[in-house]
């Protein structure tokens, strides 16, 4: 995952992505993680996890994909690290 600034890379991490492997996101419930240009929105100071930022997908892109499927595009996406207290 790469952090831009100014659309420079300012920063590169390695993620492990969820249980959908790397097939991009399609619709709600399908357990694969989106790909594109998102930004963190927002973040959940009192999450079960550590450091839980909400990531702005679906954009407009995604929507007009779902609709095209008519399936819903999900959302509720997180960047996060472990649950507390598991390290």
């Amino acid at each position: 995952m790469e952090l831009l600034e100014n659309g420079k890379v300012v920063r590169t991490y390695k993620v492990a992505l969820g249980q959908g492997g790397l097939s991009p996101k399609q619709r709600e419930g399908d357990a694969r993680t989106p790909e594109g240009h998102y930004i963190v929105d927002a973040k959940y100071e009192h999450s079960k996890y550590h450091k839980a930022l909400h990531v702005s997908y679906p954009n407009a892109e995604d929507r007009k994909r779902a609709a095209r499927l008519h399936v819903p595009p999900g959302g509720a996406i997180m960047i996060h690290s472990l649950p507390n207290g598991r390290g």
